[in-house]
């Protein structure tokens, strides 16, 4: 791209300025200077924006709604203040609800892709509301960092008139959502857990561009919200679990989330894949969801 502009630009540079003068010359060298600038920028700012929305929001199509053979899981459609229709899924235990805990998965899939992590919560005594992105599974619309908090916002106030104990749970970019909403909620929320979420917007798109363009990126790249400069202002029971194996959000965001949190919070560092901790080590999760509920345990967690 940055060859071809500058060829583009040279050509026509070389037809307004004779060659013979050194002053032409000299502008010529000027000129060409700032094309190449103005080609980077372009070329950053294309680079870091595509990178950035295919990580979180991939336009390829989604394909239909999967059909839910949970016979504990129902499908439901709120409807957003603009007329889309949202889809949903709630898990339900047997027997009595510990807590409703709202799973904001990852984005770039269906609330069905994250089915087993929820499952492991269902089947250990907890309610789980999960929510389709605007244009994934059954939802309407096209997904946007502004519509996915909006619909998030719509969700958990429906969720509200229905269960006393709420739990935020929030993985990747659906922890920044979680983040977000327990700043702006906390009247509603009870605890909040975070796996595998990073600090910014801005910081994630800068760190998934090359070294050598990352000023450029951080520069070009807006946070709508940045959840690093709103987990401090958040006082229910906080959770912050991250993997040291995290091959798509590096650790040090979880890190850096944990100690600007305020109390009372806790840190768990764990391995494996990006946001797998659910999975491999459902019953410790668990009860590490549980202690936020009441008086934490006796159990091994890393605070620091």
């Amino acid at each position: 791209m940055f060859d071809t502009v500058n060829r583009v630009f040279r050509s026509h540079v070389r037809e307004d300025f004779s060659k013979d003068s050194a002053m032409n010359q000299r502008n010529c060298r000027i000129f060409d200077f700032r094309v190449a600038i103005a080609g980077l920028l372009v070329w950053t700012m294309g680079l870091s924006s595509c990178a950035f929305n295919k990580t979180f929001f991939p336009t390829e199509k989604q394909g239909t709604a999967v059909l839910v053979t949970n016979p504990r899981a129902q499908e439901f459609t709120l409807t957003a203040d603009d007329g889309t229709h949202i889809s949903h899924l709630l898990l339900k235990p047997e027997g009595e609800s510990l807590a409703a805990i709202f799973f904001l998965h990852g984005s770039g899939g269906r609330a069905l892709n994250w089915l087993s992590s929820a499952e492991v919560l269902v089947n250990r005594g907890f309610t789980v509301l999960m929510m389709d992105y605007r244009g994934f599974g059954s939802s309407e619309g096209t997904a946007s960092h502004r519509t996915a908090l909006h619909d998030a916002k719509h969700a958990l106030a429906w969720l509200g008139e229905r269960e006393e104990k709420i739990i935020l749970f929030g993985h990747s970019y659906g922890g920044q959502l979680a983040i977000k909403l327990a700043h702006g909620d906390q009247d509603l929320v009870t605890a909040l857990v975070t796996e595998g979420a990073f600090t910014s917007h801005n910081d994630i798109a800068t760190w998934t561009t090359p070294a050598w363009a990352r000023p450029f990126t951080k520069l070009a790249v807006r946070s709508p919200w940045k959840a690093k400069d709103l987990i401090g202002a958040i006082n229910v029971p906080k959770l912050v679990v991250h993997s040291v194996d995290d091959e798509m959000v590096p650790f040090w965001m979880g890190e850096k989330l944990f100690q600007l949190a305020a109390e009372p919070k806790q840190f768990w560092q764990t391995t494996g894949p990006h946001t797998c901790s659910i999975n491999r080590y459902g019953d410790e999760y668990v009860q590490r969801i549980k202690d936020l509920l009441g008086e934490p345990s006796d159990a091994a967690l890393v605070k620091y």
